[in-house]
């Protein structure tokens, strides 16, 4: 049900027509316009029934995105069922926009009506939170995210990273992506949760099968509440343990946190998204870079001395990490390319001008990463390729046209981890195995929805030869 059939044939393609002469519909009534006095400059509406844009929108978004991207422009708005019209935005200039009157959009509350993360998260996490209770929150998490902290026990679950890796076998097939998610979602239940042996792979895989039931049509079966039982079960369990006995891990920190209205309920929301949406991003981003490695020999020997210099470190620094520039290079790229959200939310709080439109209060705009990231007049002629050495001289990428990790004032807090996570898991797999690792010969770089999140179609069959 979540296949997305988009090709890389299909990225290339995305921008045929320059963006001067894409189609406008300046004076279009917009379907949330009710009983306007006067026009208002609004971008166009796309011409589809309702039920079909949903329909297309939740299945093939990228298909469809970069569809109505050619058909429309760089700014659309489109209506799905059971839901206001949503104007997604593909050009740097709206980010622009958006950033310097961030005070006139609220996050929290699209998050939740759009991407129903409250179901999955609770109501105390900070991606549904506006204002001063996300800040606070904020304040915290990043707090205990620091890099120096989590170093240490970043360090000592690479012992379990290896562990895993033992078991690859020569020839056997196997799918990369379910890997990484598996090697993600440890490394993140032990450096988050604390959690070890056992506890950690039974509460991984419940967690690496979470979004595949939530946010999506699914999540509205009971199995979506049974599963989140059973986690919250589990993270309740260890968040008890935690204050009993405190450990070198996160939700230590945040347990011990001077704050004093941490609530249970505060450290559960917040460490349940840490480690899904931790664990989502870097296990798409490492499948995607190992792909792309794989295909191309030039793009491992252009890091593999940033790869020997981790693999061959017992114990990583935060000075170690920051010196392997052609390895962030490679990892940019492929967070370019492959983002792993199509879009983000933000609703009007009051009457605002976005680049050239007007949005009204109430209204949700949605900036596209996926399409800035595709879009040639931002990165040239070859935006749809993978060129693993773009970003050796792009050492500060505009944050309005390089937005993997979100927008101004609202970027993850734990990007820096997640790039951490990143580089240990492609140096370690890469140092032992190299250019053994080979993609499934009739596989096809394709595109589906995995909940809110863009993920390798199939799981990414490889072998290792």
């Amino acid at each position: 049900m979540e296949q997305d059939n988009t090709s890389e044939g299909s990225k290339l393609s995305m921008q045929d027509k320059p963006l001067n002469e894409t189609a406008s519909n300046t004076n279009a009534q917009h379907p949330n316009d009710k009983g306007s006095q006067q026009t208002k400059k609004r971008p166009v509406v796309v011409e589809e029934p309702r039920l079909k844009q949903s329909l297309k929108f939740w299945f093939t978004p990228v298909d469809s995105a970069f569809e109505w991207y050619q058909q429309y422009g760089d700014a659309y708005s489109f209506h799905p069922i059971a839901s206001q019209a949503i104007d997604f935005l593909a050009h740097p200039r709206y980010i622009k926009s958006i950033v310097g009157q961030h005070s006139n959009f609220q996050t929290g509350e699209g998050n939740a009506k759009l991407g129903g993360f409250d179901s999955v998260f609770g109501k105390k996490s900070t991606v549904v939170l506006d204002g001063d209770e996300h800040e606070k929150r904020r304040d915290w998490i990043k707090d205990a995210l620091e890099l120096e902290k989590v170093l240490p026990a970043l360090n000592a679950a690479r012992v379990d990273v290896n562990e895993h890796l033992a078991t690859w076998q020569p020839g056997q097939p196997m799918e990369l992506y379910s890997e990484m998610r598996t090697l993600a979602t440890q490394l993140m239940c032990k450096v988050v949760l604390g959690m070890q042996g056992e506890p950690m792979k039974i509460m991984a895989n419940e967690l690496a099968e979470l979004l595949e039931t939530a946010i999506t049509p699914q999540s509205w079966l009971i199995h979506h509440k049974a599963k989140l039982a059973i986690i919250d079960k589990m993270l309740y369990s260890n968040i008890a343990a935690k204050r009993a006995t405190p450990g070198d891990d996160v939700l230590s920190r945040l347990i011990q946190a001077p704050e004093t209205w941490v609530t249970a309920e505060d450290i559960h929301d917040n460490i349940l998204t840490l480690v899904v949406l931790g664990h989502e991003g870097a296990s798409v981003t490492t499948a995607w870079a190992l792909y792309h490695i794989a295909s191309d020999p030039a793009a491992l020997e252009y890091i593999m001395q940033d790869v020997t210099y981790i693999a061959e470190s017992d114990q990583l620094t935060q000075e170690k990490l920051n010196n392997t520039h052609h390895l962030d290079a490679l990892i940019r790229e492929t967070l370019r390319l492959h983002s792993p959200l199509i879009a983000i939310q933000r609703m009007a709080t009051c009457p605002v001008k976005v680049g050239e439109f007007d949005v009204d209060a109430g209204q949700i705009v949605c900036p596209s990463m996926y399409l800035i990231h595709h879009n040639k007049e931002v990165w040239g002629d070859q935006a749809g390729e993978f060129q693993f050495d773009r970003f050796e001289q792009i050492k500060r990428p505009d944050p309005t046209m390089f937005l993997p990790f979100g927008i101004a004032p609202r970027f993850c807090p734990g990007q820096h981890i997640g790039y951490a996570e990143i580089k240990i898991l492609l140096s370690d797999i890469l140092y032992k195995f190299g250019k053994r690792i080979k993609p499934a010969s009739n596989w096809q770089p394709l595109t589906r929805r995995r909940g809110n999140l863009l993920t390798p179609y199939e799981n990414m069959p490889f072998i290792l030869n």
